[in-house]
């Protein structure tokens, strides 16, 4: 399959450009060309593209089957991409979503309790929006970047927690930094999760 991945030099991005070239699947990624990967498979080819300029730039993509879009943070995001793909109906989109859509993570984030419930895709979803906006810039919402891809009929995948290589957001540092240090004891509960 020929398959194009936005955003695919970051975390998670860079896993699923290694796994689809690894499948022998054609695949470009676009990007702004701030971040290379320097351990991808040589038959990855680039775009270096801002999402803003995603429409102008999407005659130099081959034709393609598949579209995964790995940062999609905003409606507009999601909205800069379908609307540049809207031309071709064939094209079938998979975008990356959060666990934080769910109403769990909405009690979670407003008095610390959640639900003992697993999640999975038949658990309700939030009703409020825009949780982050005291710590991040925009409008980041997963639910309005679902909606978008939805209407085109898009796969979402709703990714829990996520950690390890690449990882800049160093999730998995409280234990590793206790584990350099040599405790025989790491802490493991709620105050782990306070900045």
């Amino acid at each position: 399959m020929r398959v194009v991945v936005v955003g695919g030099t970051g975390f998670i991005g860079r896993a699923i450009v290694r796994a689809l070239a690894g499948s022998e699947h054609l695949v470009t990624v676009v990007h702004r060309g701030e971040h290379e990967i320097d351990d991808e498979p040589g038959t990855v080819a680039h775009l270096h593209a801002a999402r803003k300029d995603f429409a102008s730039s999407w005659h130099r993509l081959p034709d393609t089957d598949v579209l995964v879009d790995v940062a999609a943070y905003t409606r507009q995001d999601a909205r800069l991409v379908l609307d540049a793909a809207k031309s071709d109906s064939d094209i079938r989109f998979v975008v990356l979503s959060s666990m934080d859509v769910y109403a769990v993570w909405a009690s979670f984030m407003a008095d610390g309790t959640g639900s003992e419930r697993t999640l999975d895709e038949t658990a309700p979803l939030r009703e409020s929006r825009y949780l982050y906006r005291e710590w991040s810039e925009g409008n980041y919402e997963k639910l309005d970047v679902e909606e978008e891809y939805l209407a085109r009929g898009a796969i979402v995948l709703r990714l829990p927690m996520v950690y390890g290589e690449h990882d800049d957001q160093r999730r998995e540092d409280f234990i590793l930094r206790r584990c350099r240090a040599g405790r025989k004891r790491i802490p493991i509960g709620a105050g782990t999760l306070k900045r």
